[in-house]
């Protein structure tokens, strides 16, 4: 009689984490589309910094863009030697570092692995001088307006 009990208790448990677990799996797979929730998105631009210089005014880099569509340049973080962060941005916020194309426009880097200059300067202008170590390197970290980013350095003599 004991037996028959503990076998009737345990038949229901097992029933119930069955129910259980198939009510998770069908919520799982009905609720995103009723909802239409998606994961979010992620940055489908790939850049590639391919050189980088420093002219005595401004960081020089050369950027590629591995993605299908067409970014720009919205912002950039300097890591000085001493980590002290620059930021520079497009457009440009007063008392700042700017980002601009070799004809201070707007920094587009256009799809097709087309080869674009983006300059970040002027590290003439004060309070910027005083951030310039010669014979060092940066670090440089650009974002896209997509949100997709890249880093390398670049060595100041």
């Amino acid at each position: 009689m004991i037996r028959k009990a503990v076998a009737i208790n345990v038949a229901a448990v097992v029933l119930i984490l069955v129910t259980v677990v198939i009510g998770l799996a069908l919520y799982a797979i009905i609720w995103r589309p009723v909802t239409g929730a998606k994961p979010p998105e992620r940055a489908n631009t790939l850049l590639v910094i391919e050189h980088t210089s420093y002219n005595g005014t401004h960081i020089i880099l050369y950027v590629r863009n591995e993605g299908p569509s067409k970014v720009f340049i919205s912002r950039a973080y300097i890591t000085t030697p001493n980590g002290t962060v620059l930021i520079a941005e497009y457009p440009p916020k007063p008392h700042q570092l700017n980002i601009t194309n070799d004809t201070g426009g707007k920094p587009v880097v256009y799809p097709n692995n087309t080869v674009v200059q983006v300059v970040i300067g002027d590290f003439l202008v004060s309070p910027y001088k005083n951030f310039i170590e010669h014979r060092s390197y940066y670090g440089i970290k650009i974002v896209a307006n997509d949100g997709s980013e890249t880093s390398s350095s670049v060595f100041i003599p």
